[in-house]
């Protein structure tokens, strides 16, 4: 939405340069008509750049995630824990599943409710890091008091 607001703004301010440039002299104008293309189609390509491919994949061993609290909310369920970074890269996104089960003497666990996250931090190497994250999970009161568990799916760093 920024991106789109600071396009409009520059396509808006260009307009009326490019306006009055019109009204002094055509050969300014046109020299400033070039600029103002490139410009705008600078900021139209950034407009469509989402920063995906600054990522790259992390073995997902380097990260423990560990669940020290969760409180059930009528929008969800808030985690708080801390990530460790055990690795030697800096870490900046983590996909991760909370899962609720219930286990009795026989394996497996049964899983009694589960959800998807996905953790946005920028852990430094051989750091740790709390989190706080709010994740879309309906919880019954008798399935809050089971066991809660987080498993890290996938572990992205930063490109050097």
């Amino acid at each position: 939405m920024t991106r789109i607001l600071l396009l409009l703004v520059a396509g808006l301010a260009m307009g009326i340069v490019l306006w009055s440039s019109w009204r002094v002299d055509r050969r300014l104008f046109a020299g400033l008509a070039l600029a103002a293309g490139v410009a705008m189609a600078a900021l139209v390509l950034e407009l469509f750049d989402t920063g995906e491919d600054t990522w790259e994949p992390l073995p997902a061993d380097q990260i423990r995630l560990t669940l020290k609290d969760h409180h059930v909310t009528e929008s969800g369920v808030r985690l708080t824990g801390t990530l460790e970074n055990r690795g030697n890269r800096p870490v900046g996104r983590v996909m991760a599943r909370v899962q609720v089960v219930e286990c009795r003497q026989e394996p497996p666990c049964r899983v009694l409710a589960e959800a998807p996250f996905d953790l946005r931090l920028q852990v430094p190497p051989r750091k740790s890091y709390p989190f706080h994250h709010m994740t879309r999970m309906t919880v019954t009161p008798e399935v809050e008091k089971r066991e809660w568990r987080v498993q890290v799916k996938s572990v992205y760093g930063y490109r050097r």
